[in-house]
């Protein structure tokens, strides 16, 4: 029977075992060909999106705003974001430059604030930086200072070169010097001071120096410190003035007209003259309305009159025309320059991440393999403890009912049988015969009554205290003293249904071993709680026989077995002078 049984669960177990094999094949295999199909599709888009990404770079060193973004957004919808990370940030940050450079700061944020989930996911901090540092403007340009400041520090703690640590913190000077907060703007504008050689070429270090004197020279002029004002004013002119370090020469003629309007009102003039010049051939209207505001304050007569007209014509053109000191070190053309010179360090970077994700790829299917086998063994194992389970029951019903069958016939079958006898010898006619045969049918409904009772389902409700004081008394004779200790003190209602039965039963056996024993006259039984154990101790003065050793023995190895299914322990002393004792302990 047991081995028809092992083959049954071998004959399912290979079935399951062979269907997870094949499953486990299959998953492998569509989870290759998937990542080959997606490796495939991603090299093809990859391709074409540098591709078109080459071409509006060639607009965007155009200055052809319009097919920039236009071309740009072409390459955005190719790219996956989480695949084309680089590629996708990399234009989004185009398009909110171009925005930014156009004065248009809401569609520059929203730019910019799409690429901000992204960053995470590429290893070059150089991205971060950029998506920061337009960012960073935008919120300038629109005098939120909070949020400048926030991102031009997300900007400086990047581990980036120090020509942009140089920016960031060229950036965050400025925040403090339209902020009014001029003594930390000059801190920060002498220490870039200090140290100018931030780039490869001098023509780029120049410019550089000269947007920090200019800056530096304007929060000294707002504190009235005039001297230290006009020395960076010069200094910064002086550089500008070079046609390679030119960027930023409109911002040093406004300085300097703005300065001299009460001290020397011609000079003003002539720098308001020169800054209106610088700013016509930039063909930014933006510098123009700032230089025309310049130009009103150092005219008179009839050309205040025509600066006022062209400055009303261009304000009402536009929303906003006042556009904050430029804060960049590098013109957009040298930000495109460096970024191809770049391409093939950011090539080379993008060819190791495609080669890490394929390996996260790989892992994650070793992962899902071995899921699915961990899985498999967890249905196996609760199969075979279901199927065990069974049969134990099964062998436990078996065993009981093996149990009462022996009790019916050790007890009851010979007396149903003397007593059958008895009626058909007798004459039960006579009153003595009667009762004899009436005190022998009490003594078989008698035994039946114990045998049902022990055999019947134990309360472990609230009923349960009183149905083990019920059991114990039943046991109590005109010969037999039975005392319980302690038996009040244990909350039954907070204890284990399985642990209730197991001492119940245990001591109805030990009672029932008892009362076979012709010369018990007192039991103990006793109930303590030590530290958060439940220990029953049953002691009786009992005298063994041989044969009482003999049902003892086999009294006591059920007992054992049953304490051992709750985690218990048990401890006897069975002494011919002393009596018989046993305790057993067993957690709350």
């Amino acid at each position: 029977m047991k081995f028809i049984k092992n083959r049954f669960f071998l004959k399912y177990f290979l079935i399951f075992l062979t269907i997870l094999i094949v499953g486990a094949i299959f998953l492998l295999q569509s989870k290759r060909n998937k990542n080959a199909e997606s490796q495939q599709k991603t090299k093809d888009n990859a391709v074409e999106i540098k591709s078109i990404i080459d071409k509006a770079d060639l607009y965007f060193d155009d200055d052809n705003r319009e097919l920039a973004i236009l071309t740009y957004n072409k390459a955005i919808k190719l790219c996956d974001p989480e695949i084309n990370t680089t590629d996708y940030v990399y234009s989004l940050y185009c398009i909110a430059d171009l925005h930014y450079s156009s004065s248009d700061y809401i569609s520059s944020e929203i730019a910019a604030t799409k690429a901000l989930p992204y960053l995470k996911l590429i290893k070059n901090p150089r991205y971060s930086w950029l998506i920061y540092n337009v960012q960073g403007q935008n919120y300038l340009s629109t005098y939120d200072f909070t949020n400048a400041e926030l991102y031009f520090k997300k900007a400086l703690r990047l581990k980036t070169s120090l020509w942009r640590k140089r920016v960031a913190l060229n950036n965050i000077a400025a925040t403090y010097k339209n902020k009014n907060e001029y003594d930390k703007a000059i801190e920060i504008y002498q220490i870039l001071a200090s140290n100018v050689h931030a780039s490869k070429h001098k023509h780029l270090d120049d410019s550089n120096y000269a947007f920090v004197l200019d800056n530096m020279g304007y929060c000294y002029y707002k504190k009235g410190n005039n001297d230290e004002a006009l020395k960076c004013y010069y200094k910064a002119l002086e550089i500008r003035l070079h046609p390679k370090s030119s960027e930023g020469l409109v911002n040093s003629y406004r300085h300097l007209s703005t300065y001299f309007q009460k001290k020397d009102p011609q000079l003003a003039k002539k720098y308001a003259t020169e800054a209106l010049k610088t700013a016509t051939k930039m063909k930014s209207v933006t510098e123009i309305v700032l230089s025309l505001s310049v130009a009103i304050e150092s005219n008179e007569g009839n050309e205040l009159k025509k600066h006022i007209e062209k400055y009303i014509h261009l304000t009402d053109s536009i929303a906003k025309a006042g556009k904050m000191s430029k804060n960049q070190f590098f013109t957009m053309r040298y930000e495109s320059k460096v970024d191809k010179e770049q391409n093939l360090q950011l090539k080379a970077e993008k060819t190791e991440n495609e080669l890490q994700l394929e390996r996260h790829k790989n892992r994650n299917i070793i992962s899902y393999i071995i899921i699915v086998f961990i899985i498999g063994f967890f249905v196996i194992l609760v199969f075979y403890l279901s199927l065990k389970g069974k049969k134990e029951k099964k062998e436990a019903v078996f065993e009981s009912e093996k149990r009462i069958s022996r009790k019916l016939h050790n007890k009851l079958a010979l007396q149903v049988y003397n007593t059958l006898s008895y009626v058909k010898e007798t004459d039960l006619e006579t009153v003595e015969n009667k009762n004899k045969l009436l005190n022998n049918l009490e003594k078989i409904y008698s035994q039946t009554r114990t045998i049902s009772r022990e055999n019947s389902i134990i309360e472990t409700n609230e009923k349960y205290e009183s149905g083990l004081k019920e059991m114990i008394s039943g046991f109590k004779t005109s010969q037999i003293s039975i005392l319980t200790n302690g038996l009040n003190d244990i909350n039954w209602t907070k204890i284990d249904r399985n642990k209730k039965i197991i001492v119940y039963r245990i001591l109805q056996e030990l009672f029932q071993i008892m009362k076979s024993s012709s010369n018990v006259s007192l039991v103990i039984v006793s109930f303590k709680i030590i530290q958060k154990n439940i220990t029953v101790t049953y002691s009786d003065n009992r005298v063994e026989t041989e044969n009482e050793k003999t049902i003892l023995k086999n009294t006591l190895q059920n007992v054992e077995n049953r304490i051992k299914t709750i985690n218990g322990t048990i401890n006897f002393d069975h002494n011919l002078e002393k009596g018989f004792k046993i305790n057993f302990t067993f957690p709350l």
